[in-house]
């Protein structure tokens, strides 16, 4: 899948339990509440409400208002949340219960001039769904793809590693609420590191602001598995797809008539290469099924780009052949194969052809006047 991925890097010298890259967050929200209310269209009051990863449980927001200035209280489901004391600007505090997924997390700012409030519910936690396993090899694009029965306002990939004693770094990289995919960059992560991988879904209830809150207040209601996954990245330099069908069958529609399907392909496509697959600019049907006599009935359909041991089935009908319909009776011999046209490079097109399935339709389900 193609997104519009945004990389952001923080690199953390961690100290007394916070990190340095969170002090140059919130100091980062706080110039950002002047910019977005500044200038001829502001308000005389208004202010940045920006969650910091607001979840579950645990609450961290800042305010800001232009030209200086914070709230008095803030409130989340009517619980206070302390000032902060230890030189972090925000407002920190624990729920006294688990907030479950779907039920609302409602805040309440109190400013000199009045109130701001808005409100989002707890999204689903997504599951990592691959990589799962390493190593990966940092040269080539890594894509990363997630689970979700739901779909929040965005999700984050974030990666992080170590950077010697004391010390973090990490990148994140967004993509919208109804994305499960995203690709990191080639070149982008260290090598011969172990990286932690986790997604995380957002929900911002950017619609729901009243009162004096300013454009790009947010919330900022986080889910996902603070575990993630470790995995250990190469070096290895920036190889090439190979990708292969590992299974193939052909099914039977329930009916016959024109302009519909006659049977289903079903096919398992793997990238067994060194590199992620690309998804080629336009619909070629990447993987095929084509007739063996070479009269040209079949289909094929796309295939997502693979990362490097992923796979993927994909399902396409083969379509009612209005040009000779004596000839679907009986029994078909149809030549299953991927990239069949060479529309991506690979290391390897020696084993794009999967070989031959073979299928009946009974002589009664169709006929020629159908």
């Amino acid at each position: 899948m193609n997104t519009n991925e945004r990389g952001t890097t923080t690199a953390a010298k961690y100290e007394g339990g916070r990190s340095t890259s969170h002090a140059l967050l919130m100091a980062a929200v706080l110039l950002a509440g002047g910019l977005l209310v500044g200038g001829a269209e502001a308000r005389s009051a208004s202010y940045l409400v920006a969650g910091q990863d607001m979840s579950a449980q645990a609450q961290n927001v800042v305010v800001s208002r232009d030209g200086g200035g914070t709230a008095t209280h803030v409130f989340v489901n009517e619980m206070p949340l302390g000032l902060s004391t230890s030189g972090f600007p925000g407002f920190f505090g624990n729920l006294a219960s688990t907030t479950p997924v779907g039920s609302a997390l409602r805040l309440r700012v109190v400013v000199p001039e009045g109130e701001i409030t808005a409100f989002d519910t707890v999204p689903e936690r997504p599951t990592l769904a691959a990589p799962t396993s390493g190593p990966l090899n940092v040269g080539a694009p890594i894509t990363v793809r997630w689970n979700s029965a739901t779909s929040p306002d965005r999700f984050t990939v974030a990666a992080t590693w170590s950077c010697g004693a004391g010390c973090g770094a990490g990148k994140t990289f967004e993509a919208a609420g109804a994305a499960r995919a995203l690709t990191i960059p080639a070149n982008t992560l260290p090598a011969d590191t172990t990286v932690k991988l986790r997604v995380y879904a957002y929900n911002d209830g950017t619609e729901t602001f009243t009162g004096l809150a300013a454009p790009g207040s947010r919330m900022a209601i986080r889910n996902g598995d603070e575990r993630g996954v470790d995995l250990r990245t190469t070096s290895a330099p920036s190889g090439r797809p190979d990708l292969v069908v590992t299974a193939a069958s052909i099914d039977v529609a329930s009916t016959c008539r024109p302009y519909a399907p006659i049977l289903y392909v079903k096919a398992e496509v793997k990238n067994i290469g060194t590199a992620a697959s690309s998804v080629p600019s336009s619909d070629v049907g990447m993987v095929s099924a084509l007739h063996a006599s070479g009269n040209g009935w079949g289909n094929g359909a796309n295939v997502p780009g693979l990362a490097p041991g992923e796979s993927t089935v994909v399902r396409f009908p083969i379509y009612y052949l209005a040009s000779d319909p004596t000839f679907m009776p009986g029994r078909h011999r149809f030549a299953v194969a991927v990239n069949a046209g060479g529309w991506i490079e690979e290391s390897n097109t020696a084993n794009n052809a999967y070989g031959v399935v073979t299928v009946s339709v009974p002589a009664g389900l169709c006929s020629a006047g159908k």
